[in-house]
């Protein structure tokens, strides 16, 4: 495999270094996780990088025509089309981006945090992916896999939210990132005893090289966007990172942008995500995502139930 993979501080990206495409290019977008794949122990979060699956197909009504599970499913249609793609949008909260934040004046405190998460999360995040890739990889002789994934955003959020969400999913946006209601007749520049704008230029991106010992295989380049400052205005404007994180629509805009925009909701055939908001799931946000890209939605259900052996 010959990959890419860039971390900046509002995304994670693995891009084949040699990217293949024009107007005919037709691409497969999925969520990973409860969706292309699945923890093997049953937990919601995988524990470590060997703890997942191919989502099964879990209700087969025949199972002579139906597909097992969701990998040889997508590989069937990658190869029914050479000039087709497959491209995973996926929110990783528990991924944080390379800042010190509030450890800015403690540097062993710092590099013990950053070298803890770069084994536990980061690097066991990566292997994991490769290992994905590899199988793909295995079959098709080619790189076709495209990852996007929205990592935790690098500052607390006090900003008003600017797209329309669904009720439930704004309720899991709000728990997941703390987001304050600040009424507008209060000072927000001052919270809790420190001004907001501080707090914002306390994060910063230093990523000491030593750390980065991580070794996925011979053909895969690391490289990381470094800012000797992220400060609210370009967490904000420039970088925009809260628009990245599912539901909002910053991972396809940012695949547009990888397509040099020879690419259009109309090249996507569908999104396949499992938070439809049905009874019992946590969320709506794939299904919210798919209609703020304008791409049909799918859950992985009704994949299988539409896909069948051939």
């Amino acid at each position: 495999m010959d990959y890419d993979i860039t971390c900046k501080p509002h995304i994670l990206k693995l891009l084949p270094k040699n990217l293949k495409y024009d107007e005919n290019t037709i691409l497969y977008t999925f969520d990973l996780d409860h969706t292309l794949i699945t923890t093997k122990s049953g937990n919601v979060h995988s524990k470590d990088m060997n703890d997942w699956k191919w989502f099964p197909n879990r209700h087969p009504e025949n199972e002579e025509e139906e597909y097992k599970d969701m990998f040889f499913l997508v590989i069937n249609l990658l190869k029914q089309n050479p000039n087709s793609k497959l491209v995973i949008f996926t929110n990783q909260g528990g991924i944080k981006p390379f800042n010190i934040g509030y450890l800015k004046n403690n540097a062993k405190q710092r590099l013990k945090a950053q070298s803890h998460h770069l084994e536990t999360r980061f690097k066991s995040f990566l292997m994991k992916i490769n290992k994905i890739l590899q199988y793909f990889f295995n079959i098709l002789k080619e790189e076709r896999v495209l990852v996007y994934c929205s990592i935790k955003t690098p500052l607390p959020l006090y900003k008003k939210q600017e797209v329309t969400v669904s009720k439930k999913s704004q309720q899991q946006f709000n728990k997941f990132f703390k987001v304050k209601n600040v009424s507008p007749s209060t000072d927000d520049s001052n919270t809790n005893g420190k001004t907001i704008n501080n707090i914002h230029k306390e994060y910063y991106h230093d990523i000491p090289e030593h750390l980065l010992q991580i070794d996925l295989t011979s053909n895969i380049k690391i490289m990381f966007q470094e800012f000797d400052e992220l400060n609210k205005e370009k967490l904000e404007t420039k970088l925009n990172c809260l628009n990245y994180r599912k539901p909002r629509t910053g991972m396809l805009q940012e695949l547009y942008k990888d397509f040099n925009s020879l690419i259009t909701n109309k090249s996507i055939k569908f999104y396949a995500g499992d938070a439809a908001g049905r009874p019992g799931d946590y969320s709506d946000s794939d299904k919210v995502f798919a209609e703020q890209c304008k791409i049909i939605f799918k859950t992985p259900e009704e994949i299988f139930s539409e896909y069948k052996l051939k």
